[in-house]
C-alpha cells in the first residue's frame, strides 16, 4: 500500500474517533442526527466500485462527519470554555455533588426557609401509572399539593409531598431560570453546584442564583441525594430535569419527575452509579428528528434567506464551488486526457522547484503552490469544463432547495434537507455531467 493511502486511512480513522467523542459531548440528540448523516454518507460514497479510491471515499465520509460534529460543538461550546466543558460533558455524572459545601449550605437555608412557615399553593410534580411498557406518556398525570406550614410541620409530610416542596424551593426561591448566554456568556454551559449557587452563596441567600434547566437539575439532584433519595438527572429534548425513583419507605411506586412537563419525553436518566433509558431508542429518534412547529428561530432564518435573493445566490455559488471541488475529486478521465494532465503537472512542478526560494520544500509557499497551481494550472482550461458545468447546475439546485424551505412544514424539515442535499451529493459523486455529455457526443458521432 502506498504511503499516501496510509495517510488517508490514518486521518479518516482520527476524524471518526474525534466525531464519536464530540457526539458524546453534544449528547444523544446531536449524536442521533450525526448517526443518520453518517449512514447516508456511507451509502452515497461507498455505493459503487468500492475498489476505486476507497481511501479517498472513506476520507470524504469521515471529513464531513467530523465537520458536522465539530461545527455543532463550536456553536454550543466556544473554545474559551473547552477547558471545563469538555471534561464535564464526557463525565456528566460528576456534576452531581451531594457532599459539596454549597449543597450543605443549601440544606441549612432550606430548613430556615421551612421555619419561616411559607404557604405553598398548587406545587406539583409529574408521575406515571404502572405500564407493561415503561414511560407511556398517555398514562402520566400531575400531582398537586397545597401546603401551609403554619398548620403543618416538615416531619409530618410524606416523602412524595416533601419532594414537591424541595422542587418548589429550588425552582422558585433559590434559582431563577436564565439562559446560559446571559449567565456564562456561552450558548451552553454545564455548571458545578457551587458555580450555579454562586449568587446565593455570595449574598448569604438574599439574592437568587441564575442558571437554566441543567443547573437546576444538578443542584436538585445533588440536594436530594444528600437527603437520601434515589435521584437522577433526566434528559429529554433540549431539557434536563429531576427523576426520583421510589425507595422501600416511599409512598409512591413509579418514578417521580420534577421540573418538567408531559411534552418532554424521557430519553434517559443517570447518576453516579446508573444509566437508564427512559424510552425505546426509535421513539427518541422520532422526537429528535421530527421538529415541532413552534420553532420561531428556525422560521426567522428561513424567512431571512428566502427574502434575500442575492445573499442566497452567493451562498449557493460558494457552497457549490466547495462541494464540486471536494466531492468530484478525483475525477475519471480518459487515458489520453489523464496522460496529458499528469505531464502538465510534472512540467509545473519542475518550473516551481527550479525557483531559488519558492521551490524549497521547507517553504510553506511551495506546499501552497503544490496543491493549487501545480495540481490545477489554468482553472479555465477545457480540462475543467465539467467542474464549471457542475458548479452552474449545483448552484441552481441549492438555490431551489433554499426557496422551497418556505413550503416545508417544520416537522419534515430535517428529512427534506437530508434527502435533497444527499441527492445533490449522489449526483455529483456519480459525475453525471460527464456521462450526459459523453452520451450526447456518442449520439452525434453515430449520426
Amino acid at each position: 500500500m502506498k504511503f499516501s493511502k496510509i495517510i488517508f486511512y490514518i486521518i479518516s480513522i482520527s476524524f471518526f474517533i474525534f466525531s464519536i467523542v464530540f457526539s458524546i459531548i453534544l449528547g444523544l440528540e446531536s449524536a442521533t442526527i450525526i448517526f443518520v448523516i453518517s449512514c447516508f454518507l456511507f451509502l452515497i460514497f461507498l455505493h459503487r466500485k468500492i475498489n476505486v479510491n476507497p481511501h479517498v471515499r472513506l476520507f470524504k465520509v469521515s471529513l464531513i462527519i467530523f465537520l458536522v460534529s465539530f461545527s455543532s460543538l463550536i456553536v454550543l461550546y466556544p473554545p474559551k470554555s473547552w477547558n471545563t466543558q469538555l471534561i464535564r460533558n464526557l463525565k456528566k455524572a460528576s456534576l452531581i455533588e451531594p457532599e459539596n459545601y454549597a449543597i450543605s449550605e443549601l440544606e441549612k437555608n432550606f430548613f430556615k426557609w421551612i421555619e419561616s412557615k411559607p404557604y405553598l399553593e398548587n406545587i406539583y410534580g409529574l408521575n406515571y401509572t404502572p405500564s407493561i411498557i415503561p414511560f407511556q406518556y398517555e398514562n402520566s398525570f400531575y400531582i398537586f399539593r397545597t401546603i401551609n406550614f403554619s398548620e403543618i410541620d416538615w416531619n409530618s409530610l410524606d416523602h412524595l409531598t416533601r419532594l414537591l416542596v424541595i422542587n418548589y424551593y429550588i425552582t422558585e426561591e433559590v434559582i431563577e431560570w436564565t439562559e446560559d448566554s446571559e449567565v456564562y456568556g456561552t450558548i451552553e454551559f454545564k455548571g458545578k453546584v457551587d458555580e450555579v449557587l454562586k449568587n446565593s452563596l455570595d449574598s448569604n441567600w438574599t439574592q437568587k442564583s441564575k442558571d437554566d434547566c441543567d443547573g437546576i437539575a444538578v443542584v436538585t439532584v445533588s440536594f436530594l441525594q444528600r437527603l437520601g433519595y434515589k435521584a437522577y438527572i433526566g434528559s429529554g429534548k433540549a431539557h434536563w430535569f429531576t427523576v426520583v425513583e421510589p425507595r422501600f419507605e416511599d409512598n409512591f411506586y413509579t418514578p417521580l419527575f420534577l421540573n418538567t412537563w408531559r411534552d418532554i419525553h424521557v430519553f434517559y436518566y443517570f447518576n453516579q452509579y446508573e444509566f437508564k433509558l427512559g424510552q425505546p431508542l426509535i421513539d427518541t429518534f422520532k422526537d429528535v428528528w421530527f421538529l415541532d412547529e413552534d420553532y420561531p428561530e428556525i422560521r426567522e432564518i428561513i424567512r431571512f434567506l428566502t427574502n434575500n435573493l442575492l445573499l442566497s445566490l452567493l451562498i449557493s455559488i460558494i457552497v457549490s464551488f466547495i462541494a464540486v471541488l471536494f466531492i468530484c475529486w478525483p475525477r475519471e478521465y480518459s487515458s489520453d486526457i489523464l496522460k496529458e494532465k499528469i505531464h502538465n503537472i510534472q512540467k509545473r512542478k519542475e518550473k516551481i522547484t527550479s525557483k531559488k526560494y519558492i521551490g524549497k520544500k521547507y517553504n510553506p509557499l511551495y506546499w501552497f503552490l503544490r496543491i493549487t497551481y501545480i495540481q490545477i494550472g489554468n482553472p479555465f482550461n477545457k480540462l475543467y469544463l465539467f467542474y464549471w458545468i457542475d458548479v452552474f447546475w449545483c448552484s441552481i439546485f441549492i438555490l431551489l432547495i433554499i426557496f422551497r424551505l418556505n413550503f416545508i412544514p417544520l416537522y419534515w424539515l430535517n428529512s427534506y434537507l437530508l434527502l435533497t442535499i444527499f441527492l445533490l451529493i449522489y449526483i455529483l459523486e456519480s459525475q453525471i455531467s460527464v456521462k450526459i455529455i459523453k452520451f450526447f457526443k456518442g449520439k452525434i458521432k453515430r449520426k
